[in-house]
This record gives structure tokens, C-alpha cells and sequence, in this order.
């Protein structure tokens, strides 16, 4: 392999990180939305984040997320682009990166051959929810609920697996949940 090819690989590696993201089938998966999640407390830290650990909301938060879906329900109101980038586990295959966003959201879905992996997360818009309908909007009491908190819900709530490969991170004002952002890392 010449220098050129190795560096070109290098910055792809650099820009996308080493993913292989969550798995996505584009066909119907069994609905959790009337679901409750128990969510086990962990600890805060010291910027007042709550950690939580609840293994069976993360390995379905993002079931709805494939690019087929996306492109279905989201083309009113998010952009779509896409880049092409090498697969960093085999070179030879070419991989697209689906960013769809607006000027609060964004999320990015990472295509492997014909699988969908959402490697990035991070939206304000009620339109788009996690499973079990947690959504932007929803009052923090009933995101205690939906997760059988019965402390009280600290402004940073962030749930995650039990390796801490996925994690989401619900920041709430006033009560209202505002954002919620994703730290997904998969090699």
C-alpha cells in the first residue's frame, strides 16, 4: 500500500472514528412504546450529571433509525447528505455516512453494505423520539416514570449500557426536556 492511499485512510479514520455502530434493520421491529424501562441509579458526578445504567431502553432506544425510515419521516424538515468514506475494518469496501440534519438536530447513520448503524444523535426536535416515546417536550416527571426514577430527576440525566459503549444524555429547563445527545462509540 502506497503513502497516498495510507494517509488518505488515516484522515478518514480520523474524521469518522472507528464505528461499526448499532445495527438497524430496515423491516418492522416489535413496538416498546407502552414499555417502562428500571432504570438502576449509578452515581453524579461533580458537573451534576445523574448516571443511570438500563441496559434494555439502550439496545432499543434506537430501533426507528434506519435510513429508509429516516428518509421517509424526516424529509419535511431535516437535510440529507451523504459522504462516502472507506470502511476502516476493509478497505476495499466503500461506506456512506447519512447526515440529516437542521440547525438543532443532527443525526448520522452510518451504512455498511446494506446494514444501518446510527452513530451520532443529538436532536431538540420533538418529531424525533427514542422509543417508548421519550421525546423532547416531555415533563421530567414523566421521564422519571418511563424509567421508574423515584429520586428526583437531576437537570442532566444520562442513561446508559452496562460496557458505557452507548449513552444518552437528557438535559433538562424547567422541568422540560430539551435536548438529548448520544455518545456511541462500537468498534
Amino acid at each position: 500500500m502506497n503513502l497516498k492511499k495510507i494517509f488518505y485512510l488515516l484522515i478518514i479514520l480520523v474524521q469518522t472514528g472507528c464505528h461499526t455502530g448499532k445495527h438497524i434493520p430496515d423491516q418492522a421491529l416489535p413496538s416498546t412504546e407502552n414499555n417502562t424501562f428500571y432504570a438502576r441509579y449509578l452515581f453524579k458526578d461533580t458537573t451534576g450529571i445523574a448516571y443511570y445504567e438500563c441496559e434494555d431502553f439502550v439496545a432499543t432506544a434506537l430501533d426507528n433509525y434506519s435510513i429508509s425510515k429516516m428518509d421517509i419521516n424526516t424529509r419535511n424538515f431535516l437535510d440529507c447528505k451523504k459522504a462516502t468514506t472507506i470502511n476502516p475494518h476493509d478497505p476495499s469496501s466503500i461506506d456512506t455516512i447519512y447526515t440529516y440534519s437542521s440547525p438543532n438536530n443532527k443525526i448520522q447513520v452510518y451504512r455498511v453494505k446494506n446494514e444501518d448503524f446510527v452513530i451520532t444523535f443529538d436532536i431538540t426536535d420533538p418529531r424525533l423520539s427514542l422509543n417508548n416515546k421519550i421525546c423532547t417536550g416531555m415533563a421530567r416527571t414523566e421521564f422519571a416514570k418511563k424509567f421508574h426514577i423515584t429520586d428526583s430527576v437531576a437537570n442532566h440525566v444520562l442513561i446508559r449500557n452496562t460496557e458505557a459503549t452507548i449513552k444518552f444524555l437528557f438535559h433538562f429547563d424547567n422541568s422540560i426536556l430539551k435536548r438529548i445527545s448520544s455518545y456511541i462509540y462500537y468498534d
